[in-house]
């Protein structure tokens, strides 16, 4: 039904009206053109330093192979996709383990329903942004970390959500450390934050006097 709702509420809205999800386009579009990860619209195109890389590197091949707004109406489908996906992961774990003292499957369900279908929600996925794909890797991460599973699977879901929602990363943190389960492993987790440093930290080594 989330998936549903998120095709039934599409739109055709000019990609960069919310101003994000221009940016995510361009990102995309200098990558699938091998331009690397720079702003084409700007003058010189700079590096780009805000933000982290996943979901432009996703939708780097939409770019490259349709138009814009043949892409832009892809990602947004992958997008309701992705929402449906983690709304899935989100019931099915609250219901198997009874997380807030929720024991009826079906009271589980018709809440994550409700907040999947809420106007914000639908309304952010209909543009170019990363939020789909954040709650998805989220949910993961906190499946993986709640179920005993590898360090390794725990941190990579979790470096991956890093990578695609730099800020957003420290619930995933606080939620699985007060469970008494170690989200972080240094290999993949570091890997994750050496990447998105060098992504977005690089174009400042080319400037005289700034050292990092």
């Amino acid at each position: 039904m989330t998936l549903v709702a998120g095709i039934l509420t599409l739109n055709r809205t000019l990609v960069g009206v919310f101003y994000d999800d221009g940016l995510y386009a361009g990102l995309a579009t200098a990558l699938s053109s091998g331009h690397g990860y720079v702003h084409p619209n700007l003058p010189g195109m700079p590096g780009a330093v805000h933000y982290p890389p996943l979901y432009p590197v996703i939708l780097a091949p939409l770019f490259g192979l349709f138009s814009v707004g043949g892409a832009a109406l892809a990602a947004k489908l992958l997008n309701a996709l992705l929402a449906a996906c983690g709304a899935g992961l989100i019931a099915w774990h609250a219901s198997r383990n009874a997380l807030l003292g929720l024991t009826k499957s079906w009271f589980v369900a018709a809440i994550v329903l409700a907040a999947a279908l809420a106007i914000p929600v639908l309304a952010t996925q209909g543009v170019l942004f990363a939020e789909s794909l954040f709650a998805v890797l989220l949910a993961l991460a906190i499946i993986a970390a709640d179920r005993n599973a590898s360090l390794w699977i725990v941190g990579t879901a979790a470096a991956l959500a890093l990578l695609t929602r730099s800020i957003g990363t420290e619930p995933c943190l606080v939620w699985t450390e007060s469970l008494g389960n170690l989200v972080a492993p240094p290999g993949p987790f570091d890997a994750a934050l050496a990447v998105e440093r060098r992504v977005m930290l690089s174009p400042f080594t080319a400037v005289p006097g700034v050292r990092l």
